[in-house]
């Protein structure tokens, strides 16, 4: 469990989902690797692509606001915590940041597939949380598994897991990729 997944995104559980992370991080050492998660912004057709342009503009324009937003929180909090760069550390929790990751929840699915462990928020319904789209990618898409970060800053983590056991060779992948936090 030595690479964590962290899409960052600014709403009212960032700081949880970044706790969570380190807290695990410390357990095991980790490096944290964050990435600025924002909506997909397809284009699309118009009646008058001038209306369209005006409409599409913006949506991009208001992600990378959000993504720089997202680093902000990251370095900050890391920063706040103390935590090295991934390039000046041997040993600890470090972190690293993505640059550059396209829009789009499946991005976490896709990106989830090469690090031990994807750290996201709970799906609630108010709207300034973690999306239930986020969850879905980083577990139905990425084949690792996921720990979901609670509401309120943990005081632990890995005392209680759950398994969806779904007798599915995927679910068998997954619980055999997080032995080393079933074991502790």
């Amino acid at each position: 469990m030595k690479s964590i997944l962290v899409p960052v995104e600014a709403h009212d559980r960032t700081e949880t989902i970044l706790s969570t992370a380190l807290f695990f991080a410390r357990i095991f050492s980790s490096r944290i690797t964050g990435f600025a998660l924002a909506p997909a912004t397809t284009p699309f057709l118009a009646a008058d692509v001038v209306g369209a342009s005006i409409i599409y503009e913006p949506l991009v324009e208001h992600n990378e606001e959000r993504s720089a937003e997202a680093r902000r929180l990251f370095h900050s909090f890391m920063a706040g915590e103390k935590i090295p760069a991934a390039d000046s550390v041997d040993g600890g929790p470090s972190w690293s940041w993505k640059e550059n990751v396209p829009a789009g929840d499946h991005m976490v699915g896709y990106l989830g597939r090469v690090y031990d462990v994807t750290v996201v928020g709970r799906a609630g319904q108010q709207m300034s949380g973690p999306r239930a789209l986020t969850l879905d990618a980083a577990l139905f898409d990425s084949g690792r598994p996921v720990l979901i970060a609670p509401p309120e800053k943990p005081a632990s983590v890995g005392k209680r897991v759950v398994v969806a056991w779904n007798q599915s060779s995927e679910t068998a992948h997954a619980v055999a990729l997080a032995l080393p936090v079933l074991a502790r």
